[in-house]
């Protein structure tokens, strides 16, 4: 299902769900799978995302979308990142290893990056530079991924 954003409140929306899911995922990775080896790895991975979710709440406009809109949102949103979620990373051998998980980690920085840098393009004011400030602030924690990829420790 193509995802079409067609207003900064909409785009704001598809972000704040995008990371609810983020959010959710590795709060239930954490009492599904954490262990001594990658416990401090899930919860760095959750803070990053749960404050994410606080900056983008924080420029919601409070002007609501449809109840009808909202859920084509919400299902849309569940499409972005993560997709298949817990059961596709299972099936996958994502958390066999901190390298693998930094890797799934990664690749979803990087839709992230890419999808938050095109609702950017959408959008006017406050909102633009909240997505810009997003995605430069995942291209950051990016770049902290992958140097924790080619170190031995990985937290």
């Amino acid at each position: 299902m193509a995802v079409k954003i067609t207003s900064a409140s909409q785009a704001l929306f598809m972000a704040i769900e995008m990371e609810k899911r983020a959010v959710s995922l590795y709060e239930r990775m954490l009492i599904l799978f954490a262990s001594s080896e990658n416990q401090a790895l899930l919860e760095h991975l959750l803070a990053d995302e749960k404050r994410h979710l606080i900056q983008f709440e924080h420029h919601l406009d409070e002007q609501s979308q449809s109840l009808e809109n909202t859920m084509l949102l919400s299902a849309l949103a569940d499409e972005v990142l993560f997709e298949g979620g817990l059961n596709r990373m299972l099936r996958e051998g994502v958390l066999e290893s901190n390298q693998s998980l930094l890797d799934y980690a990664a690749q979803e920085e990087q839709k992230a990056i890419d999808t938050y840098t095109s609702y950017a393009e959408l959008c006017e004011g406050d909102a633009k530079e909240a997505f810009l400030q997003i995605a430069a602030e995942e291209k950051t924690h990016l770049k902290v991924l992958e140097k924790m990829m080619n170190e031995k420790g990985n937290l």
